[in-house]
């Protein structure tokens, strides 16, 4: 019922992150810890996430890509 992930990464600090795509305009951002059933942090209101990326220098920024169209293509 929440879409499905697009992207997913290991943080350095030993979380998963994931953004996914739901139409209309649900997608989400969460971060769990390996082992937890739930994640400790949720960004509820992503339009449409497609990728997401940390900085490479120093992994304390998150790119995140985003579809805003409705139908979530695009």
């Amino acid at each position: 019922s929440q879409g499905f992930a697009y992207d997913a990464a290991f943080h350095p600090d030993g979380f998963v992150m994931a953004v996914s795509c739901a139409m209309p305009n649900t997608g989400k951002l969460w971060f769990w810890r390996l082992g937890e059933p739930q994640p400790f942090f949720v960004v509820p209101d992503l339009a449409n996430g497609r990728s997401l990326s940390l900085q490479p220098t120093n992994g304390k920024r998150l790119a995140v890509v985003q579809s805003v169209a409705p139908n979530g293509n695009g």
